[in-house]
C-alpha cells in the first residue's frame, strides 16, 4: 500500500461510525468512505436510518458528505461500504497523517 506525505487536517462530523482510510489521489480531493447513523426514521420507532458516504474534505477543512447510499439495514449499509472502499483505495495513496480539528 502506498503512503502519501501530506497530512491531513479535518473537522468531521459527530454521526460518523465507520471510515474508510483517508484516500489522497491526483486530481481529486482528499477522501475517504463513511457510514452515518442518521437516527430512528420517526419519533416513535427503534429502526435507525444509516447512510454510506463519500466525505470529501474541502480547502475549508470542513467535509461534505456525497453519492448518499441510505438504508435501515446496517448489513446491508456495510456491504455497500466494504465495496466503495476496496475501490476507493486503489484510487489512491493513504494519508500518512490525519489530525482532527
Amino acid at each position: 500500500m502506498n503512503y502519501s506525505t501530506k497530512t491531513l487536517y479535518v473537522n468531521t462530523s459527530e454521526d460518523v461510525k465507520f471510515t474508510s482510510p483517508w484516500i489522497i489521489a491526483e486530481g481529486l480531493r482528499p477522501h475517504r468512505i463513511v457510514i452515518r447513523d442518521l437516527g430512528p426514521i420517526s419519533p416513535n420507532n427503534d429502526i435507525n436510518e444509516y447512510v454510506v458516504h463519500d466525505e470529501v474534505l474541502t480547502e475549508s477543512k470542513e467535509t461534505a458528505f456525497m453519492s448518499g447510499y441510505y438504508t435501515t439495514d446496517i448489513e446491508a449499509a456495510i456491504e455497500v461500504f466494504a465495496d466503495r472502499s476496496k475501490r476507493s483505495l486503489r484510487r489512491g495513496s493513504l494519508a500518512k497523517e490525519v489530525q482532527y480539528v
